[in-house]
C-alpha cells in the first residue's frame, strides 16, 4: 500500500511539473510581441452606381503611412497599379485619419496605402461618394471596400 501511495505523488509531481512547464511556455508566447510587417494594401471601392468621381474614408487608426490613386490590372491572377489621372490625400487630425481620392475622369476608384503592419490593418469606413459629375451620392447604400493585401516589406526591426 505504501507503494501504491508512493506512484501516487509521483504521479501527481509529475502532473503539476507538466503544467507548470506548460503554463511557463504559454508565458513566454504573451511576453513576445508579434512581428511588425510592413507593406502595401490595394483599397478598392465597390459601387452600385459603376464609375466613381471621388472617395473619402475614414478611420481611427494611425497605422497609415502613405496613399496614392491607382489604377489596377490583373496579370495572371497579380494585381499591378499603375499611377491613376486623379490624386489621393491622407489627413490625419484628433484621432483620425481621412484619405481623400478623386479621378480626373470617373471610374474605379483604387487606392494603394501603405501600411505600418499588414497583419494589424485599419477598418476603413465609407464617409462620402461622389458621382462622375462631382455630385455627392445621396446614399451610401450597396457600397463597400475591399482590402487586399498587395506588397509585404520585411518585417520591423530587421532580424533574421
Amino acid at each position: 500500500m505504501n507503494r501504491a501511495l508512493a506512484f501516487t505523488r509521483i504521479g501527481t509531481a509529475v502532473a503539476i511539473v507538466a503544467a507548470a512547464t506548460l503554463a511557463l511556455e504559454a508565458c513566454d508566447d504573451e511576453v513576445t510581441p508579434p512581428q511588425v510587417v510592413p507593406g502595401d494594401v490595394l483599397l478598392t471601392l465597390v459601387s452600385p452606381n459603376g464609375a466613381e468621381g471621388a472617395v473619402v474614408l475614414e478611420t481611427t487608426d494611425g497605422g497609415v503611412v502613405s496613399v496614392g490613386l491607382v489604377d489596377v490590372n490583373m496579370v495572371s491572377g497579380i494585381p499591378v497599379s499603375s499611377v491613376a489621372n486623379g490624386e489621393a490625400f491622407h489627413l490625419r487630425s484628433d484621432g483620425l485619419s481621412r484619405i481623400v481620392a478623386y479621378r480626373d475622369q470617373a471610374g474605379e476608384i483604387s487606392i494603394e496605402v501603405g501600411v505600418e503592419d499588414v497583419n494589424d490593418l485599419p477598418e476603413w469606413q465609407i464617409v462620402e461618394v461622389g458621382d462622375g459629375d462631382n455630385n455627392l451620392r445621396s446614399t451610401l447604400s450597396g457600397y463597400d471596400i475591399t482590402v487586399t493585401v498587395y506588397r509585404v516589406d520585411s518585417p520591423a526591426g530587421g532580424g533574421s
